[in-house]
């Protein structure tokens, strides 16, 4: 071993040095990410094709979410906790209002999170797939890029039909 060392110099040790350290960063980190960059390119491609299929042909001024009736408004707020613990976010504080507008009754939510963007694209999807439930508004903060939490600020919105 030492006679190989003696043959390779000092350049070489080190360039054996580096090269180690630079296949122990592809297999310790660059990989897994690869595998996750992979499957974030998935999901985008099934979101894509899912409101792809959900977009009527034809917009018009008249088109509607389907609504929920008002009674079910609880059990919304309900469900939406519920995903909420289901994917360990603990929501601190949240403000509601009811706006009423021709025909129905929207009920929005604003929350504050501080949590991990992938834990905030997991539970978004999920409370998106809820009935009559639209992403009003989104934004992303963080202190540093290397951060791994975010602070969001979040605001959906449920309809529901006036009841008379």
């Amino acid at each position: 071993m030492r006679n190989l060392l003696e043959k390779l110099g000092w350049p070489g040790v080190m360039g054996l040095g580096l090269l180690l350290f630079c296949l122990s960063l592809f297999f310790g980190h660059l990989l897994p990410l690869q595998d996750e960059l992979i499957q974030m390119e998935s999901e985008v491609d099934e979101f894509t094709e899912t409101a792809a299929a959900q977009v009527p042909t034809t917009l018009s001024a008249t088109a509607e979410l389907p609504l929920l009736p008002l009674a079910t408004a609880p059990e919304q707020l309900k469900q939406l906790n519920a995903l909420a613990t289901q994917h360990g976010i603990v929501i601190e504080r949240a403000t509601y209002q009811m706006k009423a507008q021709a025909g129905q009754t929207r009920l929005e939510v604003s929350m504050p999170l501080h949590l991990n963007y992938p834990v905030l694209r997991a539970y978004l999807r999920d409370v998106l797939a809820m009935p009559a439930t639209v992403l009003e508004e989104l934004m992303l903060q963080r202190a540093q890029a290397t951060d791994m939490t975010v602070d969001a600020q979040l605001r959906l919105s449920f309809g529901f039909a006036r009841t008379p």
